[in-house]
């Protein structure tokens, strides 16, 4: 549009200048429909064609000349148009006094009233824009303010609007600054405000730019038209993303070092943001800091399988884009998630292209401490990362509570691991899993049922003595120390280790955790007589011998716990050899150690000895 207007105003050029020699006399004397071929050549060797279907009329407030039912196009006929009528002022007093080699046309005015707008380009769907209306007065180009108004119809009704007093510095044919005081622009809902001014050639650019709070998920939707693809989080809290408001003043120098500072209210959560560009040195350091944010209104509704990470990718995006190196840097006093609280947030980020590096991620949570580095290797069409992690006298009960209600477990939890993957999505990813760590529970407690109370039932089956004492619902366990692994989708956990008394538990589970399924193998060991000192006491049948469990099921439901079947089924045996043994002994009044039906029953039922 201004192209056209400027081969516009310079093939009327000399159509003004006779103008200044006497306007009553041009006005009554000359016909200026006697141009329209000159107007119309000019600009086809300016690579624009031009068709002047109405009048051309002088106008004498302002002082110019206005041409009706103009049609415009491209010779590659990528943009074509028409407009209603095209009004032009001219400034006598710089035409009379510019000199005859100065390419610059003296306009005091432009309007352009009703005019429409049509871009195409080839594989893309072609965009119109309708009534197209611009005024711009009292122009000058010597830095002075000027008001410009310019309103239009983007397709399906979108309404843009721009309103601000700008001041055009142009010396030696280019622009040498501009300034845009109390603009306001409007996109569909959205207004912006503000002042932006560039000096020095437009080697320095600074203002500012506010909006009131607007609802961003109203303009993803707005936007959705024209982008069907656009992925638009359907979250549990339906105002969630419905009141976005910012503040920024910035101050850029496209040769050298930009900042720019920038407050950001997300639902009534403010979060501050600088932005330091070194283009010298192609290195950006973004800086966010907030006191709190509430995530929980974000998550996705239970009937959506989507995961809404992408709301927050946009943090993500100057390190993405950025063609040099770049550093976030997060600091956040707390953040809240559905069941579970995480403070004293700080992160580090440092990206080159497609290469990131979490260099720092300290986090306090459950009374412990969360730390961790990362990196992210996305040069190929499959990312891969690799993840090191510590975590330190945690609260495994507050955070099991927190993320579940089929677990009871409590103590104080601390573990190391080192894990790489690589994907693009959920289920690739676990299937990639791979590494592991080790961990340890200090003071463990499982509320899920009273091992112990368990051993002594069993016991009594092989003659055992059950305790009068009242026994607790939990157990409470020794320390418990173990090793984990991630393969295939499963993680795998081995080599732990713990007691209750007298007893001792070992042994390794499985987890699927696409799935949500487990298998929990544990063996039981005790090397007493008594399960504790206050417990029961036990049959030498099951005293010093190893008597696996095998747990399993899924995640969710009642645990199923049981001994091994073939040794459960040797012990009936053996139980029932003894008490016979013991009461033939006793009819007979035999020495044990020579009962020739001992022997007999021995080597029938227990062929290995």
């Amino acid at each position: 549009m201004r192209k056209l207007i400027k081969w516009l105003a310079t093939g009327l050029g000399s159509l003004l200048a006779l103008m200044a020699l006497g306007i009553l006399y041009v006005s009554l004397m000359v016909d200026p429909n006697q141009y329209k071929p000159d107007v119309e050549s000019m600009a086809e060797g300016a690579g624009v064609e031009l068709a002047i279907e109405g009048a051309m009329e002088w106008q004498f407030f302002p002082l110019g000349v206005r041409i009706n039912q103009v049609n415009f196009a491209q010779q590659n006929q990528s943009v074509a148009g028409h407009i209603a009528q095209l009004a032009l002022g001219v400034n006598w007093l710089a035409l009379a006094t510019s000199n005859s080699e100065s390419y610059q046309l003296p306009l005091s005015s432009i309007a352009i009233t009703n005019a429409r707008l049509l871009y195409a380009i080839p594989d893309q769907l072609p965009l119109q824009i309708s009534n197209i209306n611009l005024n711009i007065s009292d122009m000058a180009l010597d830095g002075s303010a000027f008001p410009v108004q310019l309103s239009l119809q983007a397709p399906r009704g979108l309404q843009f609007s721009f309103d601000a007093d700008m001041g055009i510095s142009f010396f030696e044919q280019k622009v040498t600054g501009f300034s845009a005081s109390a603009f306001k622009l409007r996109l569909d809902k959205l207004q912006l405000t503000g002042d932006i001014q560039g000096t020095d050639n437009l080697a320095k650019i600074q203002g500012s730019i506010n909006t009131q709070g607007f609802n961003l998920l109203g303009q993803l939707s707005t936007i959705k038209q024209f982008v069907p693809d656009l992925y638009i989080p359907e979250m549990v809290d339906p105002k969630a993303l419905t009141d976005i408001s910012f503040k920024s003043h910035f101050n850029i120098e496209p040769e050298g070092i930009s900042e720019a500072k920038i407050t950001v209210v997300v639902d009534g959560q403010p979060f501050d943001i600088n932005l330091l560009v070194d283009q010298p040195r192609y290195k950006l350091t973004t800086l966010i800091s907030g006191d709190n944010f509430n995530s929980a209104p974000y998550l996705p509704k239970p009937s959506s399988a989507a995961s809404n990470a992408t709301l927050f990718a946009p943090l993500a995006i100057p390190l993405a884009l950025w063609h040099g190196q770049s550093q976030m840097e997060l600091q956040l006093g707390k953040l809240e998630l559905r069941n579970m609280t995480v403070s004293n947030i700080y992160a580090n980020l440092f990206g080159n292209q497609s290469i990131f590096e979490l260099t720092s991620f300290n986090a306090d949570a459950f009374d412990g401490q969360i730390n961790a580095t990362a990196k992210l290797d996305m040069r190929s069409s499959v990312a891969n990362f690799n993840l090191r992690s510590s975590i330190s006298n945690l609260d495994l009960g507050a955070m099991i509570t927190a993320r579940s209600s089929y677990l009871s477990m409590d103590g104080i939890l601390s573990l190391k691991a080192n894990i790489q993957g690589s994907g693009n999505d959920t289920f690739s990813i676990i299937n990639s899993l791979k590494g592991g760590g080790q961990f340890d529970i200090l003071s463990p407690l499982y509320s899920g049922m009273n091992i112990e109370q368990s051993v002594c039932g069993a016991a009594a089956l092989f003659g055992g003595g059950q305790s009068d004492k009242p026994w607790p619902e939990g157990t409470q366990l020794d320390d418990l120390a173990g090793n984990f692994r991630f393969d295939q989708g499963k993680l795998m956990v081995t080599d732990y280790q713990t007691g209750a008394g007298n007893i001792s538990l070992s042994g390794n589970s499985t987890m699927d955790l696409l799935k949500q399924t487990y298998r929990l193998n544990t063996t039981v060991l005790l090397n007493k007589s008594k399960t504790s000192s206050t417990g029961c006491s036990v049959n030498k049948l099951l005293q010093n011998r190893q008597i696996p469990f095998r747990c399993d099921g899924k995640l969710g439901e009642e645990v199923n716990c049981r001994p091994e079947s073939n040794l459960l089924k040797t012990f009936i045996k053996q139980s029932a050899l003894n008490n016979l043994n013991g009461k033939i002994s006793e009819k007979l009044d035999l020495d044990e150690q020579v009962n020739p039906l001992q022997q007999l029953l021995d080597k029938n039922l227990n062929p290995q000895q």
